[in-house]
């Protein structure tokens, strides 16, 4: 059996017809957003916009604005209707869809009275079915401090000790401080911190030796947006301390003079330290010497006594000697031949008796 032509296109028609309704049901998109961050003061309201590539309707779809993760809800809009069940507790009363252009996929989260809590990333969620697809928009949060504030904080270091403080500021500042040149000048001590509601204070302090410098300058500035504040100081010169020439003098006269004096007691606690062991030296020698002294004077008794004993001895053995040779001669007398006559010699202390009579005869008789 014969198809024409035109019964087959009638026939081909309503699949296409169905196959095009099932690929726009079914068909892809992606979610945009602003390329470039998103920026407000605090306090101030924000609209964040997004949208569907290529453009549909979205009405029937899930759009979904949350933080970090999905469940962090900041408002929730389904079924065509807002939802707050799930919102987080800060952003109640404080969120608003704009749907004028959904039927073209396109919405405006409006965000009232803006915190440092909603610097961040923002997401937006669409959800169709089994598909969905999101874009991230980034909301920098920015709040301009108050006026610097200079004050004195005395005197330091032979200059003037000056504080500047600034509150009030979001992100962190950078605080600086610019002579009349607009040259800057090192800071002495810097300290932030940050309050209740994440807002920073700031406080640098400088110290200015120079009078000639008349004038300075301290600036707070937002390193991210730009925003500064500057206040200039000018300080007369009545208020830098004066240093007179009769202190420069003493200054530098002082130094020598302690020198000196340390110099001069050094040799004299060496002179006196000298001479107290000289005297030591010399009582301990003169000490020495009366020992010596004694211990001669007791020799000199004991040599006298010695001689004295010697002399005696000497007297004694003389007087032995004399009683010896008159015993001895006393007892050849008692023994001589009465009848025999016997020779004598004469010396020089006593005489000495002679026997003429020769070996033999008296081995004889």
């Amino acid at each position: 059996m014969a198809v024409s032509p035109s019964s087959l296109v009638l026939w081909a028609l309503p699949l296409l017809i169905l196959f095009q309704m099932s690929s726009r049901s079914s068909a892809h998109f992606t979610v945009k957003g602003p390329d470039e961050p998103m920026v407000v003061m605090v306090g101030e309201d924000v609209e964040l916009p997004c949208h569907l590539d290529p453009q549909m309707k979205a009405e029937h779809m899930e759009v979904r604005w949350f933080r970090n993760i999905i469940s962090n809800v900041v408002h929730l809009y389904r079924d065509g209707k807002d939802l707050d069940e799930d919102q987080m507790p800060q952003y109640w009363g404080r969120t608003e869809l704009l749907t004028d252009d959904i039927n073209v996929g396109r919405v405006v989260l409006r965000l009232y009275k803006v915190r440092i809590s909603d610097d961040g990333e923002f997401r937006c969620y669409f959800h169709d079915g089994g598909f969905y697809e999101e874009a991230v928009i980034l909301l920098r949060v920015t709040a301009v401090g108050s006026q610097p504030q200079i004050r004195m904080a005395g005197q330091e270091g032979g200059g003037i000790r000056l504080v500047c403080s600034s509150s009030g500021w979001f992100p962190k500042p950078r605080l600086r401080w610019t002579d009349p040149r607009g040259q800057e000048r090192p800071l002495m001590t810097e300290s932030q911190s940050q309050d209740g509601a994440g807002l920073f204070r700031t406080e640098g302090s400088l110290v200015v030796a120079d009078s000639s410098t008349s004038a300075v300058s301290c600036s707070v500035r937002d390193p991210i947006f730009g925003r500064e504040k500057a206040t200039e100081v000018s300080i007369a010169e009545s208020f830098f301390p004066r240093v007179s020439p009769v202190l420069v003098a003493l200054a530098v006269i002082l130094p020598l003079l302690v020198l000196l004096l340390i110099g001069t007691a050094c040799v004299i606690w060496a002179q006196r330290r000298e001479k107290a062991k000289l005297k030591r030296m010399n009582v301990e020698l003169e000490s020495t010497c009366s020992t010596l002294n004694k211990e001669n004077n007791i020799l000199r008794s004991s040599y006298k006594k010695l001689e004295r004993n010697l002399g005696t001895l000497r007297t004694e053995n003389n007087a032995l000697i004399r009683n010896n040779s008159a015993l001895i001669w006393k007892n050849r007398d008692a023994t001589r031949d009465p009848d025999k006559t016997y020779p004598r010699m004469n010396g020089a202390k006593g005489s000495r008796i002679m026997d003429d009579r020769s070996p033999g005869e008296d081995n004889r008789n």
